[in-house]
């Protein structure tokens, strides 16, 4: 049984009792003008009353409403734009081992450090909306305020999947609601915490609240004001292994429709192998970012940077929130060092300043071409 609290115009309704193991769907849309073309898409599917329900009220209201009936399996929460009000009221309605998901499509909410503070009480590790690792902060902020507000009900929030769309940009994540341990604060001190990221050398390192006073970067060493935190905020896996075989297996079996569906999901898993190796793998690395600090001329490979930390014992993935995006266990001393092994190695040993010299002269004759082409054109009358 699923619960759309913002059904829009019952698309993905439909598609829950098309393809799930939905029984019946509560399409909830605040506007009634939507109401007939709602029905016309959920009617293929069964009958009013029986496989789908529809309803135009406050979706806060009608969450509230529903709580201590536990009437539902799934509950859907997406929000235009801001979804915190939505993540509170839905926790009221949550079935123990039920599924909540959440949407956020409010990209101020995660680079407007004040905006933040006010949606999620807590404070970005970097505001600028052109930071690679805004993204993944993004999925962590939603997370790790949906993990609150579940800890206060003596619920434990574990997400099953997380997806950031750019797009929007759009933020999702699929929870497991379960029931807590019986001592409250167990809830809140394994996952919870802070990012720190070291200014001096960019390490990313996750911080529980007791290291908060004597928190240092686990590379080079740094303490003080050079360790810029984020927090609090979800600093666990964003992805369970499981969640994505059994997802992975289901998009094979669903066809060609589906491949791409599939070809995401393994890139979820790869990333979600990586986090769960520890605190280490927390958020991601530019390369671009990495080439500056490895002192080089231009853009290293992440195929072969992978590829190099590999060798050295260390786990490695892309990240889908960011197309430069690096997940690894390697300080990043490591990073650097394989960033100069790398761009060292190109072609049997050119030098990345010769590469780059050699991309310079092609596009040197290439403007050299479109220079000569547009004298051309100025000539003709």
């Amino acid at each position: 049984r699923v619960l759309d609290a913002f059904g829009g115009c019952g698309s993905r309704g439909a598609r829950y009792l098309e393809r799930s193991v939905a029984s019946f769907v509560h399409c909830n849309e605040g506007s009634e003008e939507l109401g007939e073309v709602i029905r016309a898409n959920l009617s293929p599917y069964g009958t009013e009353g029986e496989a789908f329900a529809v309803s135009h009220e406050d979706a806060h209201a009608l969450l509230l409403r529903n709580y201590g009936t536990y009437g539902f399996d799934l509950i859907d929460v997406d929000s235009f734009g801001l979804s915190a009000r939505a993540i509170a009221a839905a926790l009221w309605a949550a079935k123990r081992g039920g599924l909540l998901y959440l949407t956020s499509t409010d990209g101020r909410a995660h680079t407007a450090p004040e905006r933040t503070l006010a949606t999620y009480g807590s404070w970005p590790l970097d505001s600028s909306p052109t930071h690679a690792a805004v993204n993944e902060q993004a999925l962590r902020l939603l997370i790790g305020y949906a993990v609150q507000q579940a800890a206060t009900h003596g619920l434990r929030a574990r997400p099953l999947f997380s997806l950031f769309s750019a797009h929007g940009p759009c933020m999702r994540t699929m929870l497991s609601i379960e029931r807590g341990p019986p001592k409250l604060p167990q809830l809140l001190t394994a996952d919870y915490g802070f990012i720190a990221t070291c200014d001096s050398c960019g390490q990313h390192t996750a911080l529980g609240w007791t290291e908060l006073t004597a928190a240092s970067c686990p590379n080079c060493g740094e303490t003080g004001e050079r360790l810029r935190l984020a927090g609090p905020l979800y600093t666990g896996p964003l992805h369970d292994a499981r969640a994505l075989a059994r997802m992975g297996e289901l998009a094979e079996e669903w066809g060609v429709e589906y491949e791409p569906a599939g070809a995401l999901l393994a890139r979820l898993a790869a990333e979600g192998a990586v986090e769960g190796e520890g605190s280490d793998a927390i958020l991601f690395y530019d390369t671009h970012a990495l080439a500056r600090r490895a002192g080089l001329r231009g853009p290293v490979s992440l195929s072969a940077l992978e590829e190099a930390l590999r060798n050295q014992g260390y786990s490695t993935s892309r990240t889908h929130c960011h197309r430069r995006g690096l997940k690894t266990n390697a300080p990043v001393a490591a990073q650097v060092a394989a960033a100069r092994a790398v761009a060292g190695g190109l072609d049997g040993g050119l030098g990345l300043g010769d590469a780059v010299a050699d991309v310079g002269a092609v596009a040197d004759g290439g403007l050299a071409a479109l220079a000569d082409a547009r004298s051309e054109l100025d000539s003709i009358p």
